[in-house]
């Protein structure tokens, strides 16, 4: 939050700013403040600042704004904003997730056909949407070692298991049937360890139809 400027000229461009949103009568009061997200990265002093908003991170050290800066960005409205992430799920369910599909399924299962005759050697991991324990999706992701590509990526919601720290396990368990399903012998997979995989790893190994050996080998990550 930034206070006006004392400068005549100055704060009649913020004033002018604040108008375009409120009455044109609105005058700025002894407290009042124009948040920081109406300025650009260029109206911030030189350091990182402006770096680190372009990737969208933001720092709690106060920032300080140059001596000529003025606000020039009009946040959208609530509805324009739901609105544009309706517009947003709409195209990912009908352009995105179909053309992703249409490339990966196909590519998928010409791997698999060609490594279900040797066997595969795994290094799996997880990956949430957000850090901590509060994570609303996770994916899974399996890659094979000797030929150096992703064999099976899988999408778990936390609602779907106890709690978001169930994800990882469950994405490598739907994996793991996966390529049962497809016949493909998995020899080898290395994993970090996690708590909930090295609970349940005498459970993987037992739950594998198809296995001849399967080893959990775990790195430290």
């Amino acid at each position: 939050m930034h206070s006006f400027p004392n400068d005549p000229a100055q704060r009649q461009v913020w004033v002018d700013f604040v108008r375009r949103d409120r009455n044109r009568d609105w005058t700025p009061a002894n407290g009042s403040r124009i948040c920081s997200l109406h300025f650009g990265p260029d109206c911030y002093r030189a350091g990182n600042h402006r770096y680190l908003l372009e990737f969208g991170i933001e720092q709690s050290k106060k920032q300080y704004l140059e001596a000529e800066a003025v606000p020039t960005l009009m946040l959208a409205s609530p509805a324009s904003l739901l609105e544009r992430l309706l517009l947003c799920y709409r195209i990912q369910q009908d352009f995105l997730t179909p053309a992703v599909s249409k490339v990966w399924v196909p590519q998928q299962q010409a791997l698999l056909e060609q490594l279900k005759w040797a066997g595969v050697k795994l290094a799996g991991d997880s990956r949430a949407d957000s850090p901590g324990y509060t994570s609303k999706y996770g994916t899974y992701s399996l890659l094979e070692r000797t030929v150096n590509r992703l064999v099976d990526v899988m999408l778990v919601e936390s609602n779907e298991v106890a709690s978001s720290n169930h994800m990882e396990l469950e994405g490598l368990k739907r994996a793991q049937q996966h390529l049962d399903d497809s016949g493909v012998p998995v020899h080898e997979v290395v994993t970090d360890r996690h708590a909930q995989i090295n609970a349940a790893d005498c459970g993987l190994h037992a739950a594998s139809g198809h296995h001849t050996f399967c080893r959990i080998m775990y790195y430290m990550g």
